[in-house]
């Protein structure tokens, strides 16, 4: 299998809405572009700064496609509707600190 993975960052006080919009609208909306299997983890940290503790919550989000699926066709065919979803939930959620991974080889 073939993977793309997202690490965001989202602010407290639209985390629980995120994750229900990600079950509702994203899950189904990616296995329309054609992906397999669609996850989302949340990790925890807390940096210091100064004398605050600043709380950040990282989400990956990981869609999976076939060891056929040709990912630079999903993006530059599939373009106009991956943008759509993309900034959708990044003006909805306040995402921010976004990074993009393809891995090749998920087992």
């Amino acid at each position: 299998m073939k993977a793309i993975e997202y690490i965001m960052s989202i602010s407290k006080e639209t985390e629980a809405e995120f994750l229900k919009y990600v079950k509702e609208v994203l899950g189904p909306t990616w296995k329309k572009l054609g992906c397999q299997k669609h996850e989302i983890y949340k990790v925890t940290d807390k940096a210091i700064v100064g004398r605050q503790i600043v709380e950040q919550d990282r989400f990956i989000e990981r869609l999976y496609f076939g060891d056929d699926f040709d990912i630079s066709r999903f993006y530059s065919e599939a373009r106009k509707k991956y943008l759509e979803v993309v900034r959708s939930y990044e003006d909805m959620f306040g995402v921010y600190q976004i990074e993009l991974r393809i891995l090749k080889e998920v087992t």
